[in-house]
C-alpha cells in the first residue's frame, strides 16, 4: 500500500489528470507489479511452462549426500575417511538458493551461492556456495569449525543426481554425489537425516 501510495502522490504532483477510475487502477499498479515479482520468485517459476523459458534448473528438497574425501586430505586423527553419509537440504527461490547440509558429527550452512552457467552448453550450469560448519559439541575438540566451497554440476532442469568436489580451509577436499529424497525442505536436521536413512532401507 506504501508504494501505492507514493505512486499516486506523484502522479498528482506531476499535474496529470487522469480519470477517477483510471486514476485508482494506476495508483495500485506499484503494487500489483510487486506481488507479482514476489509470486514469481516464490512459486510462478516452478511452473513447467515458465521453466521451459527460464531453464532454472529445480534443486530444492532434501538430498542424500555421500562425501568421498580424497586420499591428499589433511584429516585429523579419529577423522572419517569416508564415504561420509550426510543429508543436503536446498532451499531456493528464483533468485536465491540456501545449502544445508548435516551428517552425524556436524552441521553446515551456506553463506553465498552462485548458479553459473558453463560455456557452451545450454543445459548444464554450476552451483557454487560457500558454507560454514560447525561440529556438534561432542565432537568440537577433534573437528574445529571450518569454512569450505562446494561445486556442483547441474545438467537439465529438474535433475535427480547431482556430482560436484568441495574444498575447505581445513586443507581438505573430495568428491559429492547427491541422489535427489523429495522435495520437502520444511526439515530439521535430525528429521533430514532420518528421511535419507529411510530412503537407503527402502
Amino acid at each position: 500500500m506504501l508504494v501505492s501510495a507514493v505512486w499516486a502522490a506523484t502522479l498528482y504532483l506531476s499535474g496529470e489528470h487522469l480519470d477517477g477510475d483510471v486514476r485508482r487502477g494506476l495508483s495500485y499498479l506499484p503494487s500489483v507489479i510487486g506481488l507479482a515479482v514476489v509470486a514469481f520468485d516464490l512459486w510462478l517459476w516452478k511452473l513447467p511452462g515458465v521453466s521451459r523459458i527460464t531453464r532454472r534448473p529445480h534443486l530444492y528438497g532434501t538430498w542424500r549426500a555421500t562425501l568421498t574425501p580424497s586420499a591428499e586430505s589433511h584429516i585429523p586423527p579419529g577423522g572419517d575417511h569416508g564415504p561420509i553419509r550426510a543429508a543436503l537440504v536446498i532451499e531456493q527461490t528464483f533468485w536465491t538458493t540456501a545449502v544445508r547440509l548435516h551428517t552425524d558429527q556436524s552441521n553446515s550452512a551456506s553463506s553465498t551461492s552462485s548458479l553459473a552457467a558453463v560455456p557452451d552448453s545450454k543445459q548444464t550450469k554450476t552451483l557454487y556456495f560457500t558454507y560454514a560448519n560447525a561440529a556438534r559439541q561432542e565432537h568440537s575438540t577433534r573437528s574445529v569449525a571450518h569454512h569450505g566451497t562446494t561445486a556442483l554440476r547441474v545438467a537439465g532442469v529438474t535433475p535427480n543426481s547431482l556430482h560436484g568436489t568441495y574444498w575447505t580451509d581445513r586443507l581438505t577436499t573430495g568428491d559429492i554425489d547427491l541422489v535427489l529424497v523429495d522435495r520437502n525442505t520444511d526439515r530439521t536436521e535430525m528429521d533430514a537425516l532420518d528421511a535419507v536413512r529411510d530412503g537407503d532401507d527402502m
